[in-house]
Order: C-alpha cells, then structure tokens, then sequence
C-alpha cells in the first residue's frame, strides 16, 4: 500500500514506471555516474518497500564499455580497480647547492592493477 500524497487515502500499485533523464554533455560523465547510482539506490528502496515490478527508462550520452553503460545494461556498478598503498616516506640527499637526490620505496601493496609510473613533485 502506498499513502496518497493527494487524498491521504492507501493505494495498491502493481508497477512503477520511472523516467530519468541524465546530465548531457561530454564532462559530466561523473555526475551522470552519480546520478545514476542514486537512482539505483532509490528503486532498491522502493523494491524493499513494495516489491512491484519497475519499468525504468532513463536517456544517457553514454558509449559501451563505460563504467556507467555497464551499470545501466546490468544493474550493478563494476568494481573498480583498488589503488595502490601510499609508498614510504621518501628520503633526500642534498647533492649540491641546485640539486638532491631523492629515495623511495615502491608500495607495499600495489593494488589490483599494476603501477604505471611516479610522479615527484616539491
């Protein structure tokens, strides 16, 4: 049953059908990402609350093998991968008066990809 936000009387419903439209535009892939998820996370909700049917559609700028074409053709976020630890503290060496020499350790744990390059910076 759900309360009528009108008549304040119980209704039975039998379906949902929802209409989303996304955050257009080639740098707002992060947010549709998020909007979507939200989304999902509202109809589970609603899915908890009713258990009815939900007929969802929703207009996306999204290509295939994106992370967001995945969770929209699935249902299911992929599992990005797990970044690496932060390394040890790096030490430096003065070598001259424009110049030092910097030593560090790799990470202990490199994630679940493999690490591709550092960056130093001061």
């Amino acid at each position: 049953m759900l309360d009528c936000g009108h008549c304040n009387a119980p209704h039975t419903i039998e379906s949902l059908s929802a209409s989303v439209q996304l955050k257009a535009g080639v740098g707002f892939r992060e947010v549709r990402r998020w909007q979507t998820r939200l989304t999902f996370q509202r109809l589970q909700q609603f899915n908890q609350d009713f258990a009815v049917p939900v007929l969802l559609g929703i207009a996306a700028e999204e290509q295939p093998g994106t992370p967001l074409y995945h969770m929209l053709s699935t249902g299911f976020m992929p599992q990005l991968p797990r970044a690496p630890r932060a390394p040890p503290r790096p030490t430096a060496t003065a070598l001259s008066m424009s110049s030092a020499r910097v030593d560090f350790e790799r990470p202990f744990d490199h994630g679940d990809g493999p690490i591709l390059g550092w960056v130093c910076g001061s």
